[in-house]
């Protein structure tokens, strides 16, 4: 996903002027001024650093607030996490403050030097490591811990050069995923990975970040993120109303999915019933509908089935000209523990090694007859 891509996306979508600069800053003898993150307010604008260190302490990995990490999920374009998700990383920030140990993630921070090493080599630039949290000067529970600052590589020595710091972003990515990366040095990335470096952009006030990854352990790629003021302005405004509106008050955000509102609901109040409105019937009329034409589609798909297991008979495979269309091969016998026999006769060694598993919420919706909770309008 191109910035101009996230902009289309999450509604940000009013023209703007973009840096069509080269890779490393041009010979400057000032920096350039710095503008205000709302784009209107002075008094709004990131200040000059906007760096407040928050020191990594032994109980913590991370402050309590929202990161880098967590706008794409806010913003609802992130594949793997969701609004409610980050809410409930928030309100329960013991859980949150957990140190993450998936091996991905693990597999990511013990690879991370060795993609810093890799974006030395091919640029000529210098990373610097840089301890601690990046706040937001106004908004302090948004925050970002970057991999890396960057300081360009300058051939003639030019100091002005050198104080063009650029953000440096490491990952590590499967191959599975590499359809999702475009050319280096284009800003064509995963969205949640594109919405980090501007975050990070807007947390820094730097012009430009580098998204330096590994995918599957033999592509290297560099690309190319230029801040994108507008689009800065947008997170910060929605991360900061999702933390006013809904972690600071313990209020969910707006369910979107079954599985969102199990994590909300994992059970159900013994008795509670609610009364139906109008739409719900219409779903419930709907499902009744679509569940007869599946149970009338899954039965011809048995018949056809049925009729070409007997043009097989005892044959291995089902071909035309040399093409096979299908097969019906003998599976191999598995040896199956047979549970129940084992609890009869030794109760006491399935007790020992039985653990209790949590359970779930099952959604059951009766389908007895179309027409009897059908109402006027249905």
């Amino acid at each position: 996903m191109s910035t101009e891509q996230l902009k289309r996306i999450d509604g940000a979508s009013q023209e703007k002027g973009r840096n069509k600069g080269s890779l490393y800053s041009q010979k400057t003898n000032s920096r350039p001024q710095k503008q205000s993150a709302s784009g209107s307010d002075a008094k709004t604008e990131l200040a000059n650093p906007p760096v407040q260190l928050t020191s990594l302490g032994t109980q913590s990995w991370r402050p309590w607030g929202i990161g880098g990490s967590d706008i794409a999920a806010i913003l609802g374009i992130s594949p793997y996490r969701s609004a409610v998700e980050v809410w409930l990383d928030k309100v329960n920030q013991a859980k949150a403050n957990e140190l993450p140990d998936a091996l991905p993630m693990r597999l990511g921070h013990f690879l991370e030097p060795f993609v810093v090493q890799e974006y030395e080599r091919v640029t000529g630039n210098t990373a610097s490591h840089l301890i601690g949290a990046i706040h937001h000067p106004k908004h302090n529970e948004l925050f970002g811990h970057l991999d890396r600052m960057v300081t360009p590589f300058a051939p003639n020595g030019d100091i002005f050069a050198r104080e063009e710091s650029i953000v440096l972003e490491c990952k590590t990515c499967s191959v599975f995923r590499s359809n999702e990366w475009g050319p280096s040095w284009s800003d064509l990335v995963p969205a949640e990975y594109l919405t980090q470096c501007l975050w990070y952009l807007g947390l820094t006030e730097c012009e430009e970040a580098h998204l330096a990854v590994l995918l599957g352990n033999t592509d290297f790629r560099i690309y190319r993120i230029r801040r994108d003021r507008q689009i800065e302005e947008h997170m910060f405004e929605t991360a900061h109303k999702f933390w006013v509106d809904h972690v600071l008050k313990k209020a969910p955000p707006a369910l979107q999915a079954r599985a969102q509102a199990e994590l909300i609901h994992p059970a159900h109040v013994e008795g509670l019933s609610v009364e139906a409105e109008q739409s719900t019937l219409q779903d419930i009329s709907r499902y009744q509908t679509l569940q007869l034409e599946l149970e009338s589609i899954e039965k011809e798909i048995e018949e056809i089935k049925n009729s070409i297991a007997l043009t097989l008979g005892c044959a291995e495979r089902l071909t035309c000209d040399g093409n096979t269309l299908a097969s019906w091969r003998l599976a191999k016998g598995a040896n199956r523990l047979d549970t129940e026999k084992l609890r009869r006769e030794q109760p006491d060694i399935v007790e020992k090694y039985s653990s209790k598993s949590l359970g779930s919420r099952r959604l059951l919706i009766n389908t007895p007859k179309a027409n009897s909770i059908h109402k006027e309008g249905v």
